[in-house]
């Protein structure tokens, strides 16, 4: 029973090892490549090259596929692109801005960039919290570890997260400001435009956004009408925002949790926005 593990330092907050791959519970596979993609070996400059990034929804977790995650479904739909992979579960945009700032390689490599957004994603950059879900080192107990993390009740895990969710606020780096992380945002898009990297984002809906609509029956702005608003900012002529509520065929049952796609849900989005990326070549 393998575990991908992390890297963790204040810079990039934490993510996964470089070179790494395995097999958890003998059913999920996961690998991790030598630029910390969730992808096979790199190797640009072959095809055009399609960097995507975000969360946990990029990410997919332990208990997807390598093939069910969304960097597979997305490559399975642009057979003439290559699709490059990089996230973690709960990383906010300054983790993301950190990557692209240490891997300048694989900017230079990329043709386009497709960012994955979410309402919580305007955070400060998230720092490791526990082992729990960012284990540095191999358990010492897989079978303990794979408990703790996926069978304990869901009442316990619930009070868990609970707590972390208590916890994390003294665990980041700084206080929360969106209005820095949108700067950061619209520095790292103009950096990617001023390179010629145009930047396709995704506005990712979680269930409860996509059910609700726009606004409540107050009138008041929900948090994923905060999230359009915080992205009509970005007035780089090389970005397209793309509203998720909108997406051709999405639905609430392409969710598997309040947020995280199900492995045809995965499937479905990336379909989505490989229509998307052919609808960005066919306008050059």
């Amino acid at each position: 029973m393998d575990f991908p593990i992390y890297e963790v330092d204040q810079g990039i907050g934490y993510i996964p090892r470089a070179s790494q791959e395995g097999s958890f519970l003998n059913r999920f596979s996961w690998k991790v490549n030598e630029k910390n993609m969730a992808a096979g070996s790199w190797a640009p400059n072959q095809k055009p090259d399609l960097l995507l990034i975000g969360d946990s929804i990029v990410w997919g977790g332990e208990d997807y596929r390598h093939e069910e995650k969304l960097g597979s479904a997305l490559q399975d739909c642009l057979p003439h692109w290559s699709v490059w992979s990089v996230g973690a579960s709960s990383w906010s945009i300054p983790n993301e801005v950190e990557y692209l700032r240490r891997n300048p390689e694989v900017v230079e490599a990329t043709e386009l960039v497709i960012w994955v957004l979410n309402s919580g994603d305007f955070l400060s950059k998230t720092q490791f919290l526990t082992d729990a879900n960012t284990p540095r080192s191999r358990p010492w107990s897989a079978n303990l570890y794979a408990i703790r993390k996926y069978i304990l009740p869901t009442g316990f895990k619930k009070w868990l997260r609970s707590l972390v969710n208590r916890i994390r606020p003294s665990q980041e780096s700084a206080p929360s400001d969106p209005a820095v992380v949108e700067d950061q945002l619209a520095e790292a898009v103009d950096a990617l435009s001023a390179k010629g990297k145009p930047v396709l984002i995704l506005a990712y809906p979680s269930l409860s956004e996509l059910a609700s609509g726009r606004a409540n029956e107050r009138g008041v702005r929900t948090e994923y009408e905060k999230l359009l608003s915080r992205l009509e900012k970005i007035k780089n002529p090389g970005t397209k925002v793309v509203d998720g509520c909108h997406l051709k065929g999405w639905g609430p049952e392409d969710y598997g949790d309040p947020i995280h796609p199900t492995p045809n849900g995965n499937r479905r989005l990336g379909a989505a926005l490989a229509g998307l990326v052919q609808g960005i070549q066919g306008s050059k």
